[in-house]
């Protein structure tokens, strides 16, 4: 099939699923979803590629499928800039700094180079990992930090900051040797919080900087951004799966059933209700029956704990003042009440919220078939993800030196790990402590009634 359209590949590797989708761009910069396909694999645990074969053989389907779908060949696939998100879990990032002292002269290009590799090398890599990509955040010339290029400024003194992504090396020899087997060069990896991120600020945002707090599965996270690179992050230690734990502990719920019940408020249908209660069968012969009000009152005191946190982490933060452009609230959840009550415990702040179906702004650009993929948030962020974007540039020669090694066996992934890698996560708390402030922040900080009466009025309409 002849196409004088520009075609991408856009790849997917989550938790325990490989997604995929053609893309189209038309000399108008219209977009078109050609086709997508996805497809759950045993190959991949959590991000990781467990089993080569069972890994490759589910790509590969994807890709067959993909090819029948948009009606194209091989040809077509091999000629096509190929795109690939991977989880974050199985990466880091290192922070470092390079300071470089002269005789006053005109910076040359040399002299850049040598303070980059000079922060590279203060960055300690450990030999079991990989460099997947650098970030430059900023150079410094006389103590006077510049966003532009110092190249031919006067100067005695030349700094840098920058940032170094890692990855394992097993993770990322695996995950070549998969590209390898089906004979395809890609054109860039990254991770998918940075894809994510990147694609959900605005071209203002980027400019002058911004933070953005998201709660998390297992933590929360403030992440400090400059020019759409994520340049520090500082790490909560409650997330969603605390708030599951005090549904579970109220209402003396396995943590599953606490999970099934906050995670699907919208879709969860009980067999038998009344007014003001529903009942949940946790097994074939135990019926537990919920209060409406007291679930409303559980969720939403976890919700302001956990957001006060946050609010005390930033406090806290030497980088409170960087942003003009202040908070960013990435709700992800589908509860009411929870935009009000970060803008309540935020107070003051210049804030904003965003959804992350809401990546693609109104009149931003030209999708077409987008709901093909609308729950997709890493394909979605990797669509608005120009290679040539800062920070999100792959290092070609990298891939080359190591698409070039002959790798017969499958490498072992079960002892790597980045403990090495700089992260800043903070130690969780004991239990029985978390237990008693967040009793403690139950009974002394009772929910406002607004968004108190919104939750409660939500679960009243799901049950």
């Amino acid at each position: 099939m002849k196409r004088n359209k520009k075609l991408e590949l856009l790849i997917s590797f989550s938790d325990k699923k490989i997604s995929a989708l053609i893309l189209e761009t038309n000399s108008k910069k219209q977009i078109s979803i050609l086709g997508h396909s996805s497809a759950e694999t045993p190959g991949l645990y959590y991000g990781t590629i467990q089993n080569i074969e069972q890994t490759y053989n589910t790509l590969a389907k994807i890709i067959t499928e993909l090819k029948k779908i948009c009606d194209i060949k091989q040809e077509d696939i091999n000629n096509m800039a190929i795109k690939v998100v991977i989880s974050s879990k199985i990466g880091g990032r290192q922070y470092s700094q390079g300071i470089l002292n002269f005789i006053e002269n005109e910076i040359q290009e040399q002299d850049i180079n040598r303070v980059v590799n000079l922060a590279i090398y203060n960055a300690n890599i450990q030999p079991n990992h990989q460099v997947l990509n650098i970030t430059i955040d900023s150079f410094k010339v006389d103590g006077y930090e510049i966003i532009q290029n110092p190249l031919n400024m006067i100067s005695q003194k030349l700094e840098v900051n920058l940032s170094v992504q890692l990855i394992g090396k097993p993770h990322f020899a695996n995950l070549i040797r998969i590209f390898k087997k089906l004979d395809l060069s890609v054109d860039l990896i990254a991770f998918d919080e940075d894809i994510i991120l990147n694609s959900i600020l605005t071209e203002e945002e980027k400019s002058y900087g911004s933070i953005i707090y998201k709660i998390q599965e297992d933590d929360s996270k403030l992440v400090f951004t400059k020019r759409g690179l994520t340049v520090k992050e500082t790490v909560i230690s409650y997330g969603s799966s605390f708030i599951i734990e005090q549904i579970s502990r109220e209402f003396k719920l396995s943590f599953s059933h606490a999970k099934l019940i906050f995670k699907n408020l919208n879709n969860f249908i009980p067999e038998s209700k009344e007014a003001g209660y529903f009942e949940v069968e946790v097994s074939s012969n135990k019926i537990i029956t919920i209060e409406l009000e007291k679930l409303a009152d559980v969720i939403t005191s976890s919700f302001i704990f956990i957001i006060e946190e946050a609010k005390k982490a930033l406090e806290e933060s030497s980088n409170k003042n960087w942003y003009s452009n202040g908070i960013i609230f990435l709700n992800t959840f589908d509860i009411q009440g929870v935009d009000d009550i970060f803008e309540s415990i935020f107070e003051n702040e210049i804030k904003s919220i965003k959804a992350p179906n809401s990546i693609f702004q109104k009149n931003e650009t030209d999708i077409f078939n987008l709901e093909l993929i609308e729950n997709d948030l890493t394909l979605l962020g990797l669509i608005k993800t120009d290679s040539s974007d800062a920070g999100m540039i792959f290092n070609h020669e990298l891939m080359k030196v190591n698409t070039d090694l002959e790798l017969d066996e499958e490498l072992d992934t079960s002892d790597i790990s980045l403990s090495n890698i700089n992260y800043s996560k903070q130690v969780e708390k004991n239990e029985k402590q978390v237990s008693e402030i967040f009793e403690k922040t139950l009974k002394t900080s009772s929910p406002k009634e607004g968004f108190f009466k919104k939750t409660l009025k939500q679960i009243q309409k799901y049950w």
